[in-house]
C-alpha cells in the first residue's frame, strides 16, 4: 500500500515520543516539588535546527527502511483540506526553566522509529520488551552526552 503525502513540502516539528516523556518527567519533578510556580502549560519539541519537510522525512525513512519498501504518492493538493505548511513549538520556556531541550538527534529519533516498526511488523518480537531496550538505549545516549559534558 502506497504512503500518500498531502503536502510534501509542509514543515513539521519531528521528534521522538521520549524526548517530551523526558520533559514530562522533569516537569514533575518540579511539580512534586514546587507545585503552583510550575503548573502551567510547557511545549516540549524539537529545536528549531532540525526542522524537515515532510519529504525530506520520508526520505530519511526509505533511506533507512529500504525505498523499495516505501511507495509514495502525492496527493492532488487541491482536494485536500487546508493546513499550515509551517509547524513549530517555541520550548524556550522548558529550555530556561526546566533546562529541558530535546536531545535524541533527529537522525537517531528517526531510526529509533524505523527500527520500531521494523520489529513490530515482523511479528516475531516482544514489543514490550523491545520498547524498554529502546529506553534504556536513550538513557544511555543520555548518559553518554552527560559525561561527555563533564
Amino acid at each position: 500500500m502506497p504512503l500518500t503525502l498531502r503536502y510534501p513540502n509542509a514543515t513539521r516539528p519531528w521528534q521522538h515520543v521520549l524526548d517530551p516523556l523526558a520533559g514530562y518527567i522533569i516537569l514533575a519533578q518540579h511539580l512534586c516539588c514546587n507545585g503552583k510556580e510550575y503548573a502551567e502549560s510547557w511545549n516540549f519539541g524539537p529545536s528549531d535546527d532540525v526542522l524537515l519537510t515532510v519529504g525530506e522525512m520520508v526520505d530519511v525513512v526509505r533511506a533507512l527502511w529500504g525505498s523499495e519498501h516505501l511507495t509514495v504518492h502525492i496527493a492532488d493538493v487541491y482536494q485536500q483540506p487546508h493546513e499550515t505548511t509551517f509547524l513549530r513549538l517555541d520550548c524556550t520556556k522548558s529550555l530556561r526553566r526546566l533546562s529541558w531541550k530535546a536531545q535524541l538527534p533527529l537522525k537517531e529519533a528517526i531510526r529509533f522509529t524505523v527500527d520500531w516498526y521494523k520489529h513490530f511488523l515482523d511479528g516475531k518480537t516482544n514489543m514490550r520488551d523491545y520498547s524498554l531496550l529502546q529506553i534504556q538505549q536513550y538513557q544511555n545516549l543520555l548518559e553518554q552526552q552527560v559525561a561527555q559534558r563533564v
